[in-house]
C-alpha cells in the first residue's frame, strides 16, 4: 500500500502468457494465469479483474487463489447463460500499411464493436487499441472462452466483493444486460452488478467520460469506488 492510498501491483495478461507450443485452449491460459499469479505474488491478499474475455481467466484465477483473494470485479462479462453473441464486421488493420490509415481502421473498429459513442473514441483509445492489437496472439473462433467463467464463478470465496460492470449498450450483450444482474446473483448471491448509460462494450473507459470535469471526477469517483470498495 502506498502512502498515497494506490497499490503497487504485478499485472498479467493473454498476450504475454502462452508460448506457440501449448496448446491452443482456454484451460491453457486459464493455467498459465493462475501460475504467474502464483510466482508474482506467492502470498497475502489480491484482488482479481477480467475485462471481456479477460472475465473468463480472472474467474478461474479468483477460484484459484481460494481465500487469498479480497475482491473479484468483471467489467463487460456475460452471466446470461446460452446466449450467442453477434460480431460485427471489422476492417482487417493488418492489410493497411499507411500509419495514419491503419489508425483510422482501428478507430472504425473501435466504434463498431467496443464504444457506444463515436465522440468518446478519443486519441489515447485508438492508441490503445492499436498497440493491443498488435499484441494479440489467439483470434475469433479458434479460442472460445465457452462457458469457463459460468462454470467457475460459484466456487469463488471472496473476503470483500464480487463486483460486475457493463455498458447498456454493450454490442456483445445487446438484449440481455437488464438479465445480467439477476443471471450474476443466480451464480453469487452477494454479488453486485453496475450497468453505465452510454457506455458500451468498453465500459470501464467509456463510462468515465464525461463533458465538464467536475462530472467527470464525479464519474471516475463512482467507478472507483464499485470497484474498489
Amino acid at each position: 500500500q502506498a502512502e498515497d492510498g494506490i497499490r503497487d501491483v504485478a499485472v498479467t495478461g493473454v498476450q504475454t502468457v502462452c508460448s506457440s507450443d501449448l496448446p491452443l485452449d482456454m484451460d491453457t491460459i486459464c493455467r498459465t494465469v493462475e501460475a504467474g499469479l502464483d510466482r508474482l505474488i506467492p502470498e497475502g491478499q489480491l484482488d482479481v479483474m477480467g475485462f471481456s474475455f479477460g472475465g473468463h481467466a480472472a474467474t478461474s484465477a479468483a477460484a484459484h487463489v481460494g481465500p487469498r483473494l479480497r475482491n473479484l470485479v468483471l467489467a463487460a462479462s456475460r452471466f446470461v447463460s446460452g446466449y450467442k453473441r453477434v460480431y460485427p464486421q471489422l476492417i482487417t488493420w493488418k492489410a493497411i500499411a499507411d500509419p495514419q490509415q491503419r489508425l483510422a481502421a482501428h478507430r472504425v473498429n473501435l466504434a463498431r464493436i467496443m464504444m457506444a459513442r463515436e465522440a468518446n473514441i478519443d486519441a489515447l483509445a485508438v492508441h490503445l487499441q492499436a498497440l493491443n492489437a498488435a499484441k494479440a496472439r489467439f483470434f475469433g473462433p479458434k479460442l472460445n472462452p465457452g462457458t469457463k467463467l459460468l462454470d467457475c464463478l460459484p466456487a469463488v470465496r471472496v473476503r470483500g466483493r464480487i463486483t460486475a460492470i457493463s455498458g447498456t449498450e454493450d454490442q456483445g450483450a445487446q438484449g440481455i444486460i437488464d438479465k445480467h444482474g439477476e443471471a450474476l446473483r443466480r451464480l453469487q448471491p452477494g454479488a453486485r452488478f453496475h450497468a453505465f448509460d452510454d457506455a458500451g462494450h468498453w465500459v470501464q473507459y467509456e463510462a468515465r467520460l464525461e463533458e465538464h470535469t467536475s462530472e467527470l471526477q464525479s464519474r471516475l469517483h463512482l467507478v472507483c469506488r464499485l470497484l474498489l470498495e
